[in-house]
């Protein structure tokens, strides 16, 4: 995760809500290909053929 997204996610610890919106903000600035390729980094298992 890029700083400027973890800095929020790390302040957001105490609240929720403010984590989440940072979790949601940097997964959703994500193209389909980037989303692919972590997928695969951080399971191992390719989303498509």
């Amino acid at each position: 995760m890029p700083a400027k997204f973890a800095d929020r996610a790390t302040r957001g610890l105490d609240d929720p809500a403010v984590l989440a919106r940072a979790v949601a903000d940097y997964i959703a600035g994500m193209t389909d290909r980037f989303a692919a390729r972590e997928h695969e980094r951080l399971t191992g298992r390719r989303l498509l053929a």
